[in-house]
């Protein structure tokens, strides 16, 4: 989900606010808003993926598309 919606989309996420959410983006700036909106509201097991997706394919782990 982007980051542009995600404070209107909480009610997607878990109710548990101290549930694991990770965020990432393609570079992290995204990925940062994403991650300070979620502390705003409660979530206190917010993780920022290190690298971003670019730093995983770097790394030459799977990705999986939903495509």
């Amino acid at each position: 989900m982007s980051h542009s919606t995600l404070a209107y989309n909480l009610n997607v996420l878990p109710k548990d606010k101290s549930a694991l959410v990770v965020v990432y983006c393609r570079s992290g700036r995204r990925a940062a808003m994403g991650e300070q909106i979620l502390r705003d509201n409660g979530y206190t097991n917010v993780w920022h993926l290190e690298g971003d997706i670019k730093g995983w394919q770097a790394s030459d782990l799977p990705l999986v598309s939903k495509n």
